[in-house]
């Protein structure tokens, strides 16, 4: 049986972080009508980005609980393999969301916490990236 790898808590506890941001600006975009992300909603590239914030934000949120915690006995190695493509996915969608937040609604405090989310979102991802390879070449290494 093969076991689990080691959780590192604090990289779960962001990751779960950031999904719930994502969640949250699309719950905020759509349910809360004077919103700025409400607004960008308003458009169609922005309507389509929210809800891709939602998949990414939702998918991260599985990805840790089914891949960090013991509440199921399974374990998606694939799921944990990739999940950097869901953080890369979830940082082009805030760059997004900062250009129509810059071109159409001229609101630089928006751009900027976009911007912020992205670039935190791209490090977080390199680091967990550098970190899992990491861990690989030391279990090659070590058996």
């Amino acid at each position: 049986m093969k076991s689990r790898p080691q959780v590192c808590v604090a990289s779960a506890l962001f990751r779960l972080y950031v999904c719930g941001i994502a969640i949250l600006t699309w719950y905020i975009g759509m349910f809360e009508p004077r919103s700025l992300y409400a607004q960008i909603a308003g458009s169609d590239e922005g309507y389509t980005l929210l809800w891709l914030m939602l998949i990414c934000g939702v998918a991260g949120t599985i990805d840790v609980i089914i891949n960090e915690t013991p509440l199921l006995p399974v374990q998606f190695e694939w799921l944990r393999t990739h999940r950097h493509f869901g953080f890369s996915s979830l940082a082009f969608c805030y760059v997004a969301v900062l250009f129509i937040a810059v071109l159409k609604l001229a609101s630089l405090g928006l751009a900027v916490a976009c911007l912020w989310h992205a670039l935190l979102v791209v490090t977080f991802s390199l680091i967990d990236a550098h970190q899992r390879s990491k861990d690989a070449t030391c279990l090659k290494a070590c058996n």
